[in-house]
């Protein structure tokens, strides 16, 4: 904090004044391969300017949204395959040989028959 809370003139607080002018400032190539690091690993720049903290945040983040895309690219699939299985048990259809547009198609039938059906007429 620069200035003291309560006092009728507020004077800057010396130390951290000295803090603030002692900082190290970055050059362009130093500011560049610092967002090069952070576009790479989220957290490696700011980890690279001592910021564990701010790091530990972006690298969490990071780490989530990974294994969030995960479960769901998982579940998905597994959602899927369950969605053939059910065809194939309650519309009594062959899966050997047939794509998603079959699937997709049997769907709006209520069983094999029904399907053929219409395809024949």
């Amino acid at each position: 904090m620069l200035f003291r809370i309560g006092e009728a003139n507020p004077q800057p607080d010396q130390d951290s004044l000295r803090k603030a002018l002692t900082r190290p400032t970055l050059t362009e190539g130093q500011a560049r391969l610092l967002l090069l690091r952070s576009l790479l690993i989220p957290g490696w720049g700011e980890y690279q300017l001592a910021k564990p903290n701010r790091a530990l945040v972006f690298n969490t983040v990071e780490v989530v949204g990974w294994v969030s895309y995960y479960f769901w690219l998982t579940s998905g699939k597994a959602g899927y395959k369950d969605m053939q299985a059910f065809a194939v048990r309650h519309a009594g259809i062959d899966p050997d040989g047939k794509d998603d547009y079959y699937y997709v198609d049997i769907g709006n039938y209520d069983n094999i028959y029904a399907y053929n059906d219409q395809k024949l007429a």
